[in-house]
């Protein structure tokens, strides 16, 4: 995923470039979730929550980028915005109404406001995407790895500028 596909978006099928990016987030969420549980960084319960959370923010992040590449700003605005909203209204709630003082009374917020995220998500970016049985959906892979291959050489460059920088 990533800001690569707003640059891709225009020039491909948007099945192409989101199908594969939808199953590398959930990928890199249960290869996360192995090494958090191998190497006990946290409980198990903790890490398949930041875990999951981190997939349903990815997947947002997805239908973002489409949202952005086909020019809908306003509702790109409103995705951007939604989760955080719902998160403050939550966390609020949490501690106001509940008394919670745990990382669940954050966590289930989180957990709202992502999935409802990721249900209006794929209810904008929804008439972009036309997946059929002969999509070929693996046909641009070549072109998405190379164009992803290069932004994230040049994110880690500028991550590395920017701590030299400072």
């Amino acid at each position: 995923g990533g800001h690569v596909l707003i640059y891709l978006v225009p020039r491909f099928r948007v099945e192409n470039l989101i199908i594969p990016a939808y199953i590398w987030t959930v990928g890199v969420a249960c290869i996360s979730f192995i090494l958090f549980s191998h190497f006990e960084i946290f409980t198990w319960r903790r890490s398949l929550n930041i875990c999951t959370i981190s997939m349903l923010s990815s997947i947002v992040n997805i239908n973002e980028a489409v949202l952005l590449a086909k020019k809908e700003i306003r509702r790109y605005n409103i995705l951007n915005i939604l989760p955080v909203f719902i998160t403050v209204i939550g966390l609020a709630a949490s501690i106001f109404l509940y008394q919670s003082d745990s990382i669940y009374g954050y966590f289930y917020p989180l957990y709202g406001a992502y999935a409802i995220s990721v249900f209006v998500s794929f209810f904008y970016a929804g008439k972009y995407i036309r997946i059929s049985t002969s999509a070929g959906v693996f046909d641009d892979i070549d072109i998405a790895l190379k164009y992803g291959m290069g932004y994230q050489i040049f994110e880690l460059l500028q991550l590395l500028n920017f701590r030299l920088y400072f």
